[in-house]
């Protein structure tokens, strides 16, 4: 595989910590929180917990050419795309082959970095909203500060507010966190 600029020599694992992450967040949730407010201010608990599958179950769409079937109950439905995008990407040129994303035709990794962007930072959303552990996995920081670093930059993205100020000696995790215009 040839490495292209801000991929990791192996960004599935990467995912695959973020996704178990996410799904201890998730499961974290308790019945009574689901309609708290979010730091994404648009959703509350229960609009944050089914944007994040129906995001993942989006991009393993994307990424596999078909549709992921919704489960049971949200982890079930978590489960299945993950599981979908993981044996997507593990196929042989995976990460390579071409898909057609949001902006045309992109190489799967960054349809994997995409997911992992949103899955990393919505996750610390749940997780500050309901009152769990907000340290996200450093691997996964460092993976996706440069997209987030990049939309931020660019102004592009609708899912970010403005970047909010951090001091100079703040952890990687919390600039990363004020430039999607969340108060870490």
């Amino acid at each position: 595989m040839t490495q292209q600029a801000n991929i990791p020599a192996n960004p599935i694992d990467v995912y695959e910590i973020a996704t178990r992450q996410a799904r201890s967040v998730i499961t974290g949730v308790k019945p009574e929180q689901m309609k708290k407010p979010t730091p994404c201010v648009e959703w509350d608990v229960a609009a944050l917990v089914r944007h994040m599958i129906n995001a993942q179950a989006n991009s393993a769409g994307t990424i596999s050419g078909g549709q992921v079937p919704p489960g049971k109950t949200p982890l079930e439905s978590f489960d299945a795309a993950v599981s979908i995008m993981l044996k997507a990407v593990k196929s042989p040129a995976g990460l390579e082959k071409k898909v057609q994303g949001r902006q045309g035709e992109v190489p799967a990794a960054q349809v994997l970095g995409g997911a992992c962007m949103d899955l990393t930072v919505h996750t610390w959303d749940l997780a500050t909203a309901t009152g769990q552990d907000t340290k996200l996995a450093l691997e996964v920081v460092e993976f996706i500060f440069p997209i987030v670093e990049g939309i931020a930059k660019r102004g592009s993205s609708k899912a970010f507010s403005a970047p909010i100020d951090v001091q100079a000696h703040a952890s990687q995790q919390d600039k990363m966190i004020a430039m999607t215009g969340r108060k870490p």
